[in-house]
């Protein structure tokens, strides 16, 4: 089994307590053994943990805009990695 790990996104009603620890988390994900972790906070966050303008669709959930950025932040190449095959 391969293990893909989607990484943690924003929301608007995140405080400064709620940002750090989203961080903190994020990035310890990094440490869990997964293959891969999708890189999603780094493409949407506006530095405070709330979503960048244009990219949400309410408070917790991106929109068409948010969810392109999330998708053009994969690298498509670690699934080819994880296959041991190229498409």
């Amino acid at each position: 089994i391969k293990v893909v790990l989607g990484g943690l996104y924003p929301n608007d009603f995140y405080n400064a307590l709620d940002y750090a620890a989203l961080k903190a988390m994020d990035e310890s994900m990094g440490s869990w053994g997964a293959e891969a972790k999708l890189p999603f906070l780094s493409c949407t966050d506006d530095g405070e943990g709330h979503w960048r303008a244009g990219f949400a669709m309410d408070a917790g959930h991106p929109n068409d805009a948010g969810h392109e950025a999330m998708y053009s932040a994969v690298d498509l190449r670690i699934f080819d990695t994880l296959l041991g095959q190229t498409f």
